[in-house]
């Protein structure tokens, strides 16, 4: 047996440990794990502000999820995470972000062929048509070289943006937080001025309404994300109350199902945004916090789980580390 080999059993042998270790805490934990784009290649989180898991890592790390805990609607993972007792499976809800094709494509059928219960947060920005978010022409500045050298400060100061890079970062990193730390009417300005100077993605964009119903049903669940998922804890008072219901019932309509949880735009959340979003009658909420949910959380804050990009002995070996949090 090679080098390689050895180091290979070892560390499933050390993943087969954690997760036993984590099922065998008393702690009364569950996991939430967030998922973005998905497509037939691997992405690579290193150049892509959107990487895309693949289709059959995806699908692995399903398997997984079926096999070795208990996979639940979002909407019932505190609940399931107060029943859980030393020794049992421990509760993991999959949740899906953004109104991509690729959920309907790729997730919907792959997360019923493995049994496994999910929820997509969508914006219903795209039901009667084609809408980019701003992060789609960010990528395509970043994939034509537009950001090299000085062109990144260059192309954000001809689009009235902040160009402030932090030590090692690199300009497509520097470029997407410029966008999404920019107040609303400033961001949606410089979304237009890069797509006329880049041009639009010709590919179709997002859901209609159709889509939206093909992902409710069959222990599948959609939740909200709000319309023009604005960073909450970057609006005024106001804006956060228009942000939990302003296309509400469109999303409601089109899934032909109850909307009752709810996901924070870039996980941005403070108290006034998680009151109103209680206040709007939602039953669960999801930031981006790397946090197990708990029976005593605040249902308007429960924690998610980002999954690794690597192979599935490392995605088991960061699930039982996260729940052991």
């Amino acid at each position: 047996m090679g080098r390689t080999e050895v180091k290979d059993l070892l560390r499933r042998g050390w993943s087969w440990l954690l997760r036993w270790r984590a099922r065998l805490s008393s702690r009364p934990n569950g996991l939430v794990v967030v998922y973005h784009a998905l497509d037939e290649r691997h992405g690579d989180p290193r150049a892509e502000l959107v990487a895309p898991h693949g289709r059959l890592q995806f699908r692995g790390q399903l398997e997984h999820l079926a096999r070795w805990y208990e996979p639940v609607a979002p909407s019932r993972v505190q609940a399931a995470t107060a029943r859980r007792r030393r020794g049992g499976r421990i509760p993991v809800a999959v949740t899906l972000d953004d109104d991509l094709r690729s959920h309907v494509d790729i997730a919907a059928p792959e997360l019923r062929r493995a049994g496994v219960p999910a929820a997509f947060f969508l914006t219903g920005s795209t039901l009667d048509g084609p809408r980019e978010f701003w992060w789609g022409p960010v990528q395509r500045a970043s994939d034509r070289g537009l950001l090299e050298g000085s062109g990144g400060a260059d192309l954000a100061g001809r689009l009235g943006l902040e160009w402030a890079p932090l030590p090692e970062e690199q300009p497509l990193r520097t470029f997407a937080r410029s966008f999404e730390q920019a107040p609303p009417e400033r961001r949606d300005a410089a979304r237009v001025a890069l797509l006329e100077e880049i041009g639009a993605d010709a590919r179709e964009q997002g859901l209609r309404a159709e889509h939206v119903a093909e992902l409710s049903g069959d222990r599948l669940e959609v939740g909200f994300h709000t319309l023009r998922h604005d960073r909450m804890d970057r609006l005024d008072d106001d804006g956060v109350r228009v942000a939990v219901s302003d296309g509400r019932d469109a999303i409601v309509a089109a899934a032909r199902s109850p909307v009752v949880t709810f996901s924070y735009p870039h996980g941005g959340v403070d108290e006034r945004a998680a009151r109103a979003v209680r206040d709007a009658g939602f039953t669960a909420a999801f930031t981006s916090r790397d946090e197990p949910v708990r029976p005593d959380a605040d249902p308007m804050l429960l924690g998610r789980f980002y999954p690794t990009y690597e192979s599935v002995v490392q995605f088991e070996i960061e699930l039982a580390r996260a729940a052991m949090k």
